[in-house]
């Protein structure tokens, strides 16, 4: 049965709802099955697990993390190993040291944007993400989002870790690592490069996340090839920010949910 959303974000990471706001949805949804994949977060997934309960919902604790390739899903980690809190920890540091060179890049250009104005309560939930910004600017009718890229883009987005070394965060906490919107990374549709990230530990590969664009559709074929070849568990997920959010006409929850099965696979790739 296809009631199983692999892919939701809360507010602490660019979602814009509480993890339990987000749990309560899926349940209006009919959702049985669900994952918080905040990025570069922990912090969200007690609060998901306890409101998960009172909707008998089963709450798969998850992660998005970012490599220097691409992104990277983790389900059923232990978000409680030590190891794990304290890289993520480290990226956050990172994500915020971008997010401040991205403040000063703008002010060259004359876009005159304060640090503090536009996290407002994200700054207290220790997480800064470059998205923030997109919110911040499109509300505020500054400059378009094709600008924004514009001047965002080259080594303000250089992540810490890489791919390898994201996969094995994912697995030294007991998860299992599935790669995020692969559409998105050239690299993660080169045959050669899935195959040695499979020797690295990676167990999966997300086939949709909501969004029906171009570049998804003309991946399908390799991504497919991939799974089978490979033996990766093929997910999906609504890529869900909120129905207020930059994403939400095309990241409806449970608008795109894949089935329980795919969820025992997780589960049974996590025992092996």
């Amino acid at each position: 049965m296809k009631n199983s959303d692999l892919h939701t974000h809360s507010y602490y990471s660019d979602g814009i709802l509480s993890p339990a706001e987000v749990v309560r949805n899926a349940k209006e949804n009919g959702i049985k099955n669900l994952a918080l994949t905040d990025h570069n977060s922990l912090q969200g997934i007690t609060e998901a697990q306890k409101e998960a309960k009172k909707q008998n919902i089963n709450l798969i604790p998850g992660i998005e993390l970012r490599s220097k390739e691409g992104e990277v899903l983790g389900y059923f980690i232990d978000f409680k190993n030590k190891d794990l809190i304290k890289k993520v920890k480290i990226i956050q540091h990172r994500s915020k040291e971008v997010f401040e060179n991205t403040m000063r890049e703008f002010r060259k250009k004359g876009i005159n944007v304060k640090f503090n104005e536009v996290l407002d309560t994200k700054l207290k939930r220790g997480n800064v993400l470059t998205a923030y910004l997109f919110k911040f600017l499109r509300n505020k009718n500054q400059i378009s989002i094709k600008e924004v890229k514009k001047i965002m883009k080259g080594d303000l987005f250089e992540p810490h870790y890489s791919t390898e070394e994201v996969i094995k965060m994912i697995n030294d906490a007991g998860g299992i690592a599935v790669l995020s919107h692969p559409w998105y990374s050239k690299t993660f549709l080169n045959e050669s490069r899935i195959k040695e990230l499979v020797k690295r530990g990676l167990k999966g590969i997300e086939v949709d996340n909501g969004g029906k664009g171009e570049e998804r559709a003309g991946s399908l074929d390799k991504i497919n090839k991939f799974a089978e070849k490979y033996n990766l568990i093929l997910t999906s997920g609504s890529d869900y920010h909120g129905d207020s959010s930059l994403m939400s006409n095309k990241h409806k929850l449970g608008a795109n949910n894949c089935d329980e099965i795919v969820v025992e696979k997780l589960k049974q790739a996590r025992l092996n």
